[in-house]
């Protein structure tokens, strides 16, 4: 079983805590990723572009999912001013390593489809109908920091230590958002540009006067926890039939983010107050009715905690700060 499964009371461990792994591999990428001590140092203009790589073959019905979800009017009417989403189509190898190379940002998302090997057990990205091994980029290209895999079966979890997500970390990621199961296209993309809106809107919020800045483990967790708390509630109102949780929503989400340890014992007090029934019936519901969620089947890969955003990066700080010496003629 996978370590994010593991449960306490009864919940996974990666809803109630931050959790990463570096991948056991016989071959040396546990060894390097074990024995990473650089922090690498963000600021918000970083984020000011995303590169998606997208590879599908013509008349795919889910082509467009990822796009159609970035560029909902939702994530629009408070104003919030987006990254800059840089989509770019790709059908083969070639292409997809120069997409890479030539982008300078710290995310790049990956939407495609993925597959597993029934022989090797190995997970890898289609590109052009072709199921390709990532570990043969190894001298040609160089992963940006961040990478998420918007595809199923990425580090599939009966799979090989092969899989696309570790070769990711071979090709100089430092963390991989991977799946270790298939993913529903919609909500795959619905989750990517929630993360999207978060990195917008909370990163400047948190990041604010920071010294020590924030790192990407804590972003992520707290997207896949609020990811997990709606499945939840959209199962109850599926049960239920009620429509009154909005505010329930939005003080879950505020648990979440002010990393309210009991966020989710506050989230059953709400529900239970909803439909007027003690608190343990949420308990058996819950026990009884919570499917497997596809927030769970995300996977942070890597060394997520080494990455550091903040308001400014130290590097343009302190460029800066050269800049006003030299026009003060210090």
């Amino acid at each position: 079983m996978p370590l994010e499964w593991l449960e306490i009371n009864g919940i996974p461990l990666s809803v109630l805590h931050d959790v990463s792994r570096v991948p056991a591999t016989p071959g040396n990428v546990m060894l390097a990723q074990s024995a990473m001590s650089d922090r690498i140092r963000l600021g918000l203009s970083d984020f000011q572009k995303i590169l998606v790589i997208r590879c599908f073959e013509d008349g795919d019905p889910i082509a467009e999912d990822l796009e159609i979800a970035i560029t909902s009017p939702n994530w629009h009417k408070d104003g919030t001013q987006l990254p800059d989403v840089q989509f770019v189509d790709v059908s083969t190898v070639d292409q997809f390593v120069d997409a890479i190379e030539s982008f300078h940002g710290a995310v790049l998302i990956f939407d495609g489809h993925g597959t597993r090997d029934k022989e090797t057990g190995v997970g890898s990205i289609v590109i052009g109908g072709n199921a390709i091994d990532v570990w043969e980029l190894k001298h040609r290209v160089s992963m940006p920091p961040i990478v998420l895999l918007s595809a199923c079966d990425t580090l599939p979890v009966d799979g090989s230590h092969g899989s696309s997500a570790v070769g990711m970390l071979a090709l100089g990621a430092v963390t991989v958002l991977c799946t270790m199961l298939p993913v529903r296209s919609r909500r795959s993309a619905t989750f990517i540009a929630r993360l999207i809106y978060r990195i917008a809107k909370f990163l400047p919020i948190v990041t604010r006067g920071r010294d020590l800045g924030v790192d990407w483990r804590y972003l992520m967790s707290g997207m896949l926890r609020m990811s997990y708390a709606t499945e939840l509630m959209d199962q109850f109102e599926r049960d239920f039939g009620t429509g009154f949780l909005a505010q329930v929503r939005v003080k879950t989400n505020m648990d979440i983010n002010s990393r309210e340890e009991k966020w989710l014992t506050n989230l059953f007090r709400r529900l239970s107050s909803i439909i007027k029934k003690p608190v343990r019936d949420i308990h058996a519901w819950f026990d009884d009715r919570m499917e497997m969620a596809d927030s769970l089947k995300y996977v942070q890969l890597g060394r997520p905690e080494l990455i550091l955003i903040y308001e400014v990066s130290p590097l343009e700080a302190s460029n800066a700060r050269k800049e006003d010496s030299k026009n003060n003629g210090v």
